[in-house]
């Protein structure tokens, strides 16, 4: 779970991103700001981890999009946000894991709505709530 932030502020919603070596050019532009503050920090990708998710890749990718699907529409309508989709990337904290992954991004920090939301306790329950519903509907289907 992360929270996202933009230049525009009327940037806004949640979204959750599946692993993908392609990328929409929004979804790579977010991707490569959040692995650049990994890579700045040494965090690394193990090689040997990233050759063995190959194997696994096109099913890991089928399942976590059904997963993202769920909790992005169950978060946006329960706490009445903008639905802002599911997108692949490449993103370093989901490359090289063998299963079923999700980057959920809660909302945009920069937005004066989403913001109130995000630190809201209640809002934080039911994000919670959602995300765990979400978990129990992939599971079960």
């Amino acid at each position: 779970m992360h929270a996202n932030a933009s230049d525009n502020k009327s940037a806004n919603g949640v979204e959750v991103f599946y692993f993908s070596k392609k990328s929409s050019p929004y979804a790579e532009r977010i991707a490569n700001f959040e692995n650049s503050i990994g890579e700045k920090y040494g965090d690394s990708s193990d090689k040997i981890i990233q050759i063995s998710g190959e194997l696994a890749y096109k099913k890991n990718q089928e399942n976590s999009i059904r997963l993202a699907k769920k909790i992005v529409e169950n978060i946006a309508d329960r706490l009445e946000m903008r639905n802002g989709g599911v997108h692949g990337a490449n993103f370093a904290v989901l490359r090289g894991f063998n299963g079923t992954g999700v980057l959920i991004e809660l909302g945009f920090v920069s937005n004066s709505y989403d913001a109130e939301i995000l630190v809201d306790a209640a809002s934080q329950q039911k994000m919670a709530e959602e995300i765990a519903k979400s978990i129990r509907e992939y599971l079960t289907r």
